[in-house]
């Protein structure tokens, strides 16, 4: 419906209009996302009474989404949207209860409202009882049950659901173990961007991590995939040692300098060792000495074995950081070479 109509419905009392402008601001659908729009709007919505109301106050509390957040607040607006029946205030209760969020922590009622929002349509809930269910953690064990419910998610695209119910087949969890299959429900997980699942693949098939179906041609294409899907650190460091390597790929040192550098602008300190231990096997011992010089202002790396006259690396490296030591302004220019 169009903007300017929900807005005049809105303001004549119409609940439904009130709803839609609500969810409309605060998700940024077909409009700029607006807190203040959304509280507003939500607050209106559950002064007649709404669930939808209630739940995205419960939001809007939660996150501090143009109110400033309040657990306890946030936990008694999904209480009333609980009690009118609302799955997804029944799904956001849970939560609280089961983290405690704004309310003491109580398993077993966050389990009983999981339940009930699973069976109201909630696939992340039907996610998270199905695994419960499966393992028995917080609920009493019923892997038939779970599976099914994993098995309903899945129907709602849901990542996660395929990557559990690939857990089941790899593990025989309330299935009969099967490898083939859990790959199959894995890399259906993956394609939809789900990074657990890329893990599952690249411990599968990597031959240093696994014997289960070691095939390094396709550990390097889902790590490859990773990569470059979510820029995520770990995928970026494992797909540089493959680069460098040659394993499951062409080997390309240059690229894998590369991307190990941007793993290492992400402030991951353990990237600089293994950037200066490659930069002087390409005889780059400007960047050795770089890297070094990294490791040695760092906290993880300070008191290191690396960082001592009997480092791995280089003599030259070594007599780098000796000159500091001897006369800074000399090392800086000369580094040591």
């Amino acid at each position: 419906m169009d903007l300017n109509k929900l807005f005049e419905l809105a303001r004549g009392g119409d609940l439904t209009a009130m709803e839609e402008l609500a969810q409309r601001f605060f998700w940024g659908v077909d409009v700029e996302e607006n807190d203040d729009q959304a509280f507003y709007w939500f607050v209106n919505a559950a002064r007649k009474g709404s669930a939808i109301g209630y739940n995205g106050l419960g939001n809007c509390y939660r996150i501090g989404a143009g109110v400033e957040a309040n657990a306890v607040k946030a936990f008694e607006n999904y209480e009333k949207a609980a009690e009118l029946d609302f799955p997804e205030g029944q799904y956001n209760l849970a939560n609280c209860y089961l983290t405690g969020v704004g309310v003491e922590k109580d398993t077993d009622k966050g389990m009983e409202l999981l339940i009930k929002a699973a069976d109201g349509g909630i696939a992340e809930a039907a996610v998270s009882a199905g695994m419960n269910l499966i393992y028995g953690e917080l609920i009493e064990q019923d892997t038939q049950k779970g599976i099914e419910y994993l098995q309903g998610a899945m129907q709602a695209q849901i990542p996660a659901a395929f990557a559990a119910l690939g857990e089941c087949y790899r593990d025989g969890l309330g299935v009969e173990e099967d490898l083939d299959t859990a790959i199959d429900l894995f890399e259906m997980a993956a394609e939809l961007h789900y990074p657990d699942a890329i893990s599952e693949l690249i411990y599968i098939h990597d031959s240093d991590l696994s014997n289960i179906r070691p095939d390094d041609k396709k550990a390097f294409f889902w790590c490859k995939f990773g990569a470059d899907m979510t820029g995520d650190p770990q995928f970026n460091s494992m797909l540089a040692l493959y680069l460098y390597e040659g394993r499951g790929c062409e080997q390309d040192k240059q690229e894998a300098i590369r991307r190990m550098a941007y793993v290492a602008s992400m402030g991951d300190e353990t990237s600089y060792i293994i950037l200066a231990q490659w930069s002087a096997d390409t005889e780059d011992y400007e960047g050795c000495a770089f890297w070094m010089e990294q490791a040695a202002k760092s906290m993880y790396w300070q008191g290191s074995e690396f960082l001592t006259e009997n480092n791995p690396l280089t003599q030259t490296t070594y007599h780098y950081y000796k000159a500091i030591g001897d006369d800074a302004s000399a090392a800086r220019w000369n580094r040591g070479f």
